[in-house]
This record gives C-alpha cells, sequence and structure tokens, in this order.
C-alpha cells in the first residue's frame, strides 16, 4: 500500500504534525508511506501580479525532506562582520 502524507500547517512541531505521526507508526509496516510538508516546498500559492503578468513556476524539488540549517545567534553575525549590535 502507498500512502501520501500530506502536511500542510506552515509551521513545524505543532499539533497536526504530531497526528500525523501518530497515523503514520498506525500503519501496517508494508505501507510505502511518502510525506510532504508543504512549508518546505519552494512555491508562493499568491498572485503577486493578480492576472496582469504571468506568475513564473517554482523550480522543481525533491519530495526529500531539506537538512536543517545551522542558525548563527544574531549576536555571532554581527561580531562575524565586525558590527557592534
Amino acid at each position: 500500500m502507498k500512502v501520501l502524507v500530506l502536511d500542510g500547517h506552515p509551521d513545524e512541531g505543532r499539533l497536526t504534525t504530531h497526528l500525523l505521526d501518530t497515523y503514520c507508526q498506525a500503519l501496517p509496516p508494508s505501507a510505502a508511506v511518502t510525506r510532504v510538508a508543504v512549508r518546505d516546498l519552494a512555491f508562493t500559492p499568491i498572485l503577486r501580479h493578480g492576472y496582469t503578468k504571468r506568475t513564473e513556476w517554482e523550480p522543481a524539488r525533491s519530495l526529500r525532506p531539506k537538512a536543517p540549517e545551522k542558525k548563527q545567534p544574531r549576536l555571532a553575525a554581527f561580531l562575524k562582520r565586525g558590527v557592534s549590535p
């Protein structure tokens, strides 16, 4: 059985994510589960120019989750640039 699990919440770690985790755990071990978080996809659902100008398609991306990026603290970023906060 193939199952597509779609997480449409804009934030990670919310109730929706936990409900989908529980759902995935309840599936039989033989199920092939593909999980997609809409927040990780590169697209804009907003027509920036209305219907006066064409909105270009987003770039093709893999459904694999992206690797988490290491974020620098704000103070460290300032110090790295040589600017005081």
